[in-house]
């Protein structure tokens, strides 16, 4: 019993025995009462504490998340909000760091050469598929939950003279490479597909790589790219953008007078997507605790809330479907990257 639990009730005791009649039953009801709130305060403390910890303690320290792009990209914003509402159900804060350059890889790489021990966390995104050169692929990471899937654009600066696909067309036909395409990252999904385009539409185009989206839409709005590649959640809502097509299967609902690439005639289809994830290898009693926390968070209002409001296109799958997810669009993108 607490030392303040136990001077209330001594403080009572002693009012109860020098009391009669009625008031003797208030100041009881007043012992009990205030030994049953303590207890349960107490109680539900030890609960929350025991929900909130995962196998031996798991975690004992504040835990890292790689995002393999620049800051304040549509990647960067939807990790930090997501990985902010899980700390509700993590005994651990989030620190998330930047690690840009190689279309992702280097994020990839560096988070691969951490301790693979639960405590280092990464973004996975669709150029994960690309060749990294060091041998590794998206078989050398987990999935654990994914945040958001979304459409590939191609896109201008809204005073822009171009209006349609046919226009970009026209005039890199009459100005042979000097066609200034903004993408992320060279030999990227971005890069190789808008390249695949390129090559179907015959034009001869020049591209410039950035470090993420924010980049890449401000070079667009400075003037120093033409036309760029970019991803719904970093240009829908936008006035000073617009839209020319977007890279899937059917038109998306909130930009509904925006046609696919293939109604276009271009057989371009590109589907985004990011997922939270780790190394391959780390304990599974570890994935599976986090793995539970992740699902609480994707399904939190907050998150949810928040997500809508930066168009991140929130769409939730858990280890497994995550997983199957990976493979699946790995069978798609592939023939990009080798037809590059």
């Amino acid at each position: 019993m607490s030392g303040l639990l136990f001077q209330e009730l001594h403080s009572v005791w002693i009012e109860a025995t020098i009391t009669k009649g009625n008031i003797m039953k208030n100041v009881f009801c007043k012992v009990f009462g205030t030994l049953a709130l303590t207890l349960f305060i107490a109680g539900s403390t030890s609960f929350a504490q025991a929900a909130d910890k995962g196998p031996d303690g798991f975690p004992q320290k504040n835990i890292t998340a790689i995002v393999p792009f620049a800051a304040g990209g549509g990647t960067d914003i939807a990790a930090r909000g997501f990985l902010k509402t899980a700390e509700k159900y993590v005994d651990a804060k989030f620190l998330v760091t930047n690690v840009t350059g190689a279309a992702g890889w280097n994020g990839w790489s560096q988070s691969l050469a951490t301790e693979h021990d639960g405590y280092n966390l990464v973004i996975l995104t669709i150029n994960l598929f690309m060749d990294s050169g060091t041998g590794k692929t998206y078989k050398d990471f987990t999935p654990l939950a994914s945040l958001s899937v979304y459409p590939t654009v191609v896109a201008v600066a809204a005073n822009s003279e171009f209006k349609t696909l046919d226009d970009i067309i026209k005039k890199a036909k009459a100005n042979p490479g000097s066609l200034r395409w903004g993408v992320e990252g060279m030999r990227g999904v971005d890069h190789v597909s808008c390249m695949k385009f390129a090559k179907d539409a015959g034009i001869d185009v020049r591209f410039v790589p950035f470090k993420g989206g924010a980049e890449t839409i401000g070079a667009a709005l400075g003037g120093n790219v033409d036309v760029f590649t970019a991803n719904t959640p970093e240009t829908a809502g936008r006035d000073d953008l617009r839209h020319i097509a977007i890279m899937q299967e059917e038109r998306m609902p909130s930009l509904a007078d925006v046609p696919t690439m293939k109604e276009l005639g271009y057989d371009v289809v590109v589907t985004r997507f990011r997922i939270l994830g780790t190394q391959a290898d780390v304990p599974q009693n570890i994935l599976a605790y986090l793995e539970g926390a992740f699902e609480k968070a994707a399904n939190d209002p907050e998150w949810i809330n928040y997500a809508n409001s930066v168009k991140a296109e929130p769409r939730y799958m858990n280890r497994a479907q995550s997983q199957a997810y990976l493979d699946q669009m790995y069978e798609v993108v592939a023939p990009i990257f080798q037809k590059k």
